[in-house]
């Protein structure tokens, strides 16, 4: 067999007609955010992100840091209750949201209003995430894996997913408006996705 890589670009339902108000109400989410959008499974590397956290709530910065995504993993049934008690141990309820597996369109409506995307995972194979957050225009605060290097180019926020001070100094440079974010074209990440599938299929049907 043949084997062809394909690195995919993601597409969206509109989400112009979802306000994010009431969003914000309903999530009961009551400071400037940022938005971390992982399953809960143990290499996306949610505890660098609530040390961070709690070094910024020590310092007296409020922000919110919402968490979605699944919050079980049959492989790891205790890790998600290591957060939560992370959570509860350090007093971070106010600095810290938890909001589960929420609707898609709503998840996209939060990402594209957050001051930032945080994307901490220790390995990926092709972060949607971070397709997520190309397609949205928006800030990328990511962990330096090489699969990120990949697709985001310089183009992110990158940190050691070991170090949590990296990722406060990071989060520091955003809210103080001085990262180096351009968005791209996502358009263009689009059409590369379909011309390289097209070529993919037709090399299928030439061997056949």
């Amino acid at each position: 067999c043949k084997i062809h890589v394909l690195p995919f670009a993601v597409t969206h339902s509109p989400i112009q007609d979802i306000d994010i108000d009431p969003l914000i109400k309903e999530f009961q989410i009551s400071k400037k955010y940022f938005i971390i959008s992982n399953q809960f499974w143990q290499h996306k590397n949610h505890a660098v992100v609530l040390r961070a956290a709690m070094k910024l709530q020590n310092k007296g910065i409020a922000y919110h840091f919402v968490f979605t995504g699944k919050e079980d993993d049959y492989r790891n049934p205790a890790y998600f209750q290591s957060i939560v008690s992370f959570i509860k141990e350090h007093n971070l309820q106010s600095s810290v949201k938890m909001l589960g597996f929420i609707d898609r369109r709503k998840q996209l409506k939060l990402m594209q209003h957050a001051t930032a995307i945080i994307q901490p995972s220790l390995f990926e194979g092709w972060s949607t995430v971070i397709e997520d957050a190309k397609s949205l225009g928006k800030v990328v605060i990511v962990s330096d894996i090489p699969v990120h290097r990949e697709q985001l180019a310089t183009n992110g926020l990158f940190f050691d997913p070991h170090n949590e001070n990296e990722l406060v100094e990071k989060i520091a440079e955003v809210i103080e408006g001085i990262d180096q974010h351009y968005p791209a074209d996502y358009e263009f990440s689009i059409k590369a996705f379909g011309e390289s599938f097209y070529k993919i299929l037709t090399n299928f049907q030439n061997h056949e």
